[in-house]
């Protein structure tokens, strides 16, 4: 049940905060009032779409708080504890939403971040809002179909035969894409040895595309390579026509051997011949080390370029890079396990399909005769309030049509039929009624099936607009009569309609220092007499017209 509203900087309103009370609470005020804000700031709280509009002009952002009441609301209860949402007292929840001007927006469940969709989660047990143009719903199949499934209480069931469904079909899919694999199987299966033995031929190692390359580069340039190293080599270790740096380095050593017991500060500079000495002989070894672990040959050279011509050539049949041609390889080698697999994998699937055909079928006939036990019921209940809104002869009736393929939604397809006048048939419900006898039958199964929403409050936007005289006492009453079972909250034009709430809140726009704001009030007795004259009278509220708005209200809570 909603507690409290708590509204700031919301469109025209200022600040306002709004207590409720269970029962049937009624909201009226004149045309342009501002009586939506109550659906308008739920549906934001509640995850609604948000955009910078709903913030107050000159306000930096808007803030809404909703606190409903949770005692008799289990489904809610556990959905708060599965999410880990719960607060400290379980019996109550407080969702939050702030909307910046620049469009940031916010929402918390008991103080928690959470998303939209976790806000729509949690509405959707809280909240049910019943349009004023529901009625026009209520014309398309798939409307009247929920309608019943609403009134039979089929929501499990419903996702039961969704799921079973989606599974099924994603099974179809699988198998059907098996068996397109059988087809033309040993063709497939030579062709893709065919190109496995190719790369088996190749015997292509990780890494080897990278390491010939780098090798190639050094092969093309070989002759200048090995010039350069014997040139090198001829530098440290001399020939017949230069002295080596090597031999250079030794006759130093000899002549300051000779001459340091006279000038023994010269020991550090040996110490730096002998360190000399030592890198030469180092280089000399790096350099013929190379020399020999390496193949400059001409002949490597045409081995490399014809390796890689090979790769190339494959790496162009496949459409790759050369570096990606293993996974290439490891790609085909699962395809061709995989088409060899299909027979056996094809028979699993053809077994796990009927599985999940017959499951879909069970659930599917258990909705479809829980459907037919609703719409017995539904008929009877639907005719009934007809009669007593105004159609004397009227007569409701479900059909049902089997469907040409099962589906998510079952294997029927639901029509409402109807006939409001004596001696007339029963048609299609878009086929026979005026927008009144529209209005009056979509309210009477908004009222019939509210009782079984698991919503604690309701939510009737002037549902009863083109209902009049008798008839609108009437929906009153009905309104009033499910107050009992569920918190409602009525806005209307209607005073047959007003009379009959528990509480009365006034919306009403003011002017004060040339800004607009809207103001919602609780009436005690005297305002309300006052409120329904407005409403019986416009304007000039005469004593006649309030004597008939006492009249209407005395006897009604």
């Amino acid at each position: 049940m909603l507690l409290q509203l708590n509204i700031k900087n919301f469109a025209l309103i200022d600040e306002l905060s709004i207590e409720f009370k269970p029962n049937m609470t009624v909201l009226t005020g004149e045309t342009g009032a501002g009586k939506s804000i109550i659906i308008d700031t739920l549906d934001l709280v509640l995850g609604g779409r948000a955009d910078i509009d709903s913030v107050r002009l000159g306000a930096e952002k808007c803030e809404i708080s909703a606190v409903f009441d949770l005692s008799s609301l289990n489904d809610a209860k556990n959905w708060l504890e599965n999410n880990e949402l719960a607060g400290e007292d379980t019996s109550e929840c407080i969702l939050r939403r702030s909307i910046t001007s620049v469009g940031k927006t916010r929402s918390t469940i008991n103080g928690n971040p959470v998303t939209l969709q976790q806000a729509r989660e949690l509405g959707g047990f809280l909240v049910n809002i019943h349009g004023q143009h529901e009625h026009q719903f209520l014309l398309k199949s798939d409307k009247q179909r929920d309608v019943l499934d609403l009134f039979a209480q089929n929501n499990q069931l419903c996702n039961d035969v969704k799921n079973a469904f989606l599974e099924l079909n994603q099974a179809r899919s699988e198998a059907k894409a098996l068996q397109e694999a059988a087809l033309d199987r040993e063709a497939k299966l030579d062709f893709l040895r065919h190109q496995i033995k190719e790369f088996k031929d190749l015997v292509l190692e990780e890494g080897e595309v990278e390491a010939l390359l780098v090798e190639l580069k050094e092969l093309g340039a070989a002759q200048q390579v090995l010039e350069r190293c014997h040139a090198v080599l001829s530098l440290l270790s001399g020939s017949e026509e230069v002295v080596g740096l090597s031999k250079g380095l030794h006759d130093a050593k000899v002549h300051l051997e000779k001459i340091l017991p006279f000038a023994n500060k010269l020991k550090t500079a040996l110490e730096f011949i002998d360190a000399a000495r030592q890198n030469v002989g180092s280089i000399e070894e790096e350099i013929r080390s190379y020399l020999s672990s390496t193949n400059l040959s001409p002949e490597r050279l045409h081995f490399v370029e014809n390796r890689l011509g090979l790769i190339h050539d494959l790496a162009r049949k496949h459409r790759i890079i050369p570096e990606k041609l293993l996974e290439r390889q490891v790609a085909l080698i699962e395809e061709l396990e995989l088409l060899e697999n299909a027979k056996k994998r094809l028979e699993i699937s053809q077994e796990y399909l009927q599985k999940l055909n017959a499951a879909y079928m069970f659930l599917a006939n258990k909705l479809s005769q829980s459907r037919k036990d609703a719409a017995l019921k539904l008929s009877k209940f639907v005719t009934e309030k007809m009669q007593i809104l105004g159609m004397p002869s009227g007569e409701f009736s479900v059909q049902f049509k089997e469907n040409p393929e099962p589906s998510q939604f079952g294997l029927e397809q639901v029509e409402f039929l109807v006939s409001t006048n004596i001696g007339q048939p029963l048609l299609p419900l878009a086929k026979i009624v005026s927008g009144g006898e529209l209005s009056r039958i979509s309210l009477a199964l908004q009222v019939i099936t509210a009782a079984n929403n698991a919503s604690s409050t309701l939510i009737f936007d002037e549902v009863d607009v083109g209902i009049g005289g008798k008839t609108a006492e009437i929906v009153g009453q009905l309104l009033a009569e499910l107050g009992k079972q569920r918190q409602i909250l009525c806005i209307t034009h209607l005073p047959q309609v007003a009379v009959h709430g528990s509480e009365h809140l006034q919306v009403e726009k003011k002017v004060e220092d040339d800004t607009v704001s809207v103001h919602i009030a609780s009436l005690n007795k005297d305002q309300r007499t006052q409120e329904i004259a407005r409403m019986l009278g416009g304007i000039n509220i005469t004593a006649k017209t309030l004597a008939h708005a006492k009249e209407m209200l005395s006897g009604k809570n």
